[in-house]
C-alpha cells in the first residue's frame, strides 16, 4: 500500500530528467521505497518516456509528466487534478522555471529581481484557489531561476566533470563566485552551466544523456547538503512538499 503517491508535472525533458533521477537517488533505487513512471504529454496522450522503476505499489510512487511548455505546466495540472485525485494521487505538483519570456517582459534588466519572482507565486496561488479552492492538493513551485541552479549549487555536479573545475578556477575564468546563494545571484543558469562546461571542451544543451551524466555524480548525500546550506530555497520547499 502506497504510503505516498505524487503525480508531478513539468515543462520539459531536463527537468523530468533531474526529477526521475533525483527519486532514484533519494531512495537509493530501492524500489521497495519508490516507484517511478515518466510520461511526455503531446496531443492530449500520455506517452510513456525512460526509464521506469518500481511500480504502483512501491512506498512512495511518483508519476511525472512532461507538458512540453512552462507556461502549460499550471493549466494541464489542474485539467487533471480530479481524474488523478481519484486515481488515489495525494498530491498534484507542478515545477517550472522562474525564467521565462513572459519574467523577460516584466525584468527588462535581466536581473533577479524578488519582487517579481513573489508575484508570479502568488499569481499560481491564486489561479489555484479560484479553480481549486482553498483545501486544495495541487501547488506550483518554481525553480529560480532554473533547475540548473540547483545543479550548480551542488559542488559535485561540475568537480567531476573535470579536477580543475574548482570555486576558485571558475571564478577566475567566469568571473562568477559559485559559493553564494545562487538564486539570488544567476539570472540565466543554463548559460552558466554551459560556459563551465566549455572552459573543458565540453558543452551543456539539455540533451538527456548530458543530463544523465551529470545526474549520475551526485548522490542523496548532495541533496541533503544543499538542503542543509539555507541556499535555493526554491529546492528546499520543492523537496519539502513531494519527499516529507
Amino acid at each position: 500500500m502506497n504510503k505516498r503517491k505524487i503525480a508531478l508535472f513539468v515543462e520539459g525533458q531536463g527537468e523530468l530528467i533531474f526529477l526521475r533521477e533525483f527519486l532514484f537517488r533519494w531512495y537509493q533505487f530501492d524500489t521497495n521505497r519508490v516507484g517511478v513512471t515518466c510520461y511526455s504529454l503531446q496531443a492530449q496522450r500520455f506517452n510513456p518516456v525512460p526509464y521506469p522503476i518500481g511500480d504502483e505499489q512501491s512506498e512512495n510512487f511518483f508519476q511525472i509528466v512532461n507538458v512540453g511548455n512552462d507556461q502549460t505546466v499550471l493549466s494541464k495540472m489542474l485539467d487533471e487534478s480530479d481524474r488523478l485525485t481519484a486515481q488515489g494521487y495525494h498530491k498534484i505538483v507542478g515545477l517550472r522555471d522562474m525564467f521565462s519570456k513572459q519574467y523577460h517582459q516584466v525584468c527588462k534588466n535581466r536581473m533577479i529581481n524578488e519582487d517579481i519572482n513573489q508575484n508570479f507565486i502568488n499569481g499560481a496561488l491564486k489561479t489555484i484557489l479560484n479553480r481549486k479552492g482553498a483545501n486544495s492538493n495541487c501547488s506550483l513551485h518554481f525553480a529560480i531561476m532554473e533547475f540548473e541552479t540547483w545543479l550548480l549549487s551542488m559542488p559535485a555536479c561540475w568537480q567531476q566533470m573535470d579536477s580543475k573545475l574548482t570555486y576558485d578556477f571558475i571564478q577566475k575564468h567566469l568571473g562568477i563566485d559559485l559559493s553564494q546563494d545562487l538564486e539570488k545571484t544567476i539570472y540565466h543558469p543554463t548559460v552558466v552551466l554551459k560556459n563551465i562546461c566549455h572552459l573543458i571542451n565540453s558543452d551543456y544543451d539539455k540533451h538527456d544523456k548530458e543530463l544523465e551524466t551529470i545526474m549520475a555524480s551526485l548522490s542523496k548525500a548532495d541533496f541533503e547538503a544543499l538542503i542543509n546550506s539555507g541556499k535555493c530555497h526554491s529546492f528546499s520547499s520543492f523537496v519539502q512538499t513531494i519527499i516529507y
